[in-house]
């Protein structure tokens, strides 16, 4: 007999609710902190990565039979489920639902898999919009010309620090620069963007350059959805 999407969605819900449910006995006004907060934020965060995870077993329904038997897929709904239960944003659950269903669909090594998982877990999402930022190219040669009448003139490019470019077109380190190359140093540490120095001018097209490694392409590529 085949496996219905019942059946999976089934398997699926009581490994996400069984990922939440070891709770600590505490007392006092923690304890009771703790049962308000069931009621108001968990149990509403709860339904709400549910229905995130309904929307990409839609998704799935040819390839049930196959995630039913899959300890992989398993473990990575444990994974998942823990990781967005702790985040406050819904966009990092949405992250976390994302990767997910990048776990069935996209060809990477599964503890490759399980990596980008985990460290989705470790960022912001300020530190991940920075990673993004990273991943393209920001210089264009014709931010360098000035066309006047039949007069074609080619601005002196000079040099720039690497940081000029990225405080103008991220507001939120406007008064944070020293937020944004603590983020940028964890990006660096884990190998998802090239090394950077920032007391160092470049050529504005060395400093704007595309800066992610293939990790960090992959990485992107694991957390984002490109249907």
């Amino acid at each position: 007999m085949g496996i219905s999407k019942d059946d999976v969605k089934d398997v699926v819900f009581a490994t996400v609710k069984g990922a939440v449910s070891a709770t600590p006995l505490v007392g006092g006004l923690l304890s009771e902190y703790i049962g308000l907060a069931q009621e108001k934020v968990a149990n509403k965060r709860m339904t709400e990565w549910i229905q995130l995870i309904e929307d990409k077993l839609q998704k799935l329904s040819s390839r049930f039979d196959e995630l039913t038997e899959s300890e992989f897929f398993y473990s990575c709904v444990q994974l998942a489920t823990g990781n967005a239960m702790r985040a406050y944003q819904r966009e990092k659950r949405q992250l976390f639902a994302n990767a997910l269903y990048n776990s069935v669909v996209i060809d990477l090594d599964q503890d490759k898999k399980l990596f980008f998982m985990s460290l989705l877990d470790q960022y912001t999402l300020t530190g991940i919009k920075l990673l993004k930022y990273y991943s393209e190219n920001h210089y264009n040669d014709d931010d360098y010309v000035r066309n006047c009448g039949m007069v074609v003139t080619h601005i002196s490019l000079g040099t720039e620090n690497p940081i000029k470019h990225v405080l103008e077109n991220n507001p939120e380190f406007n008064r944070a620069s020293e937020y944004m190359i603590s983020l940028s140093e964890q990006l660096m540490g884990d190998s998802l963007i090239y090394p950077i120095d920032f007391k160092i001018p470049e050529s504005p097209k060395q400093a704007r350059r595309k800066r992610t490694t293939k990790l960090g392409d992959e990485f992107l590529q694991f957390i984002f959805c490109n249907e």
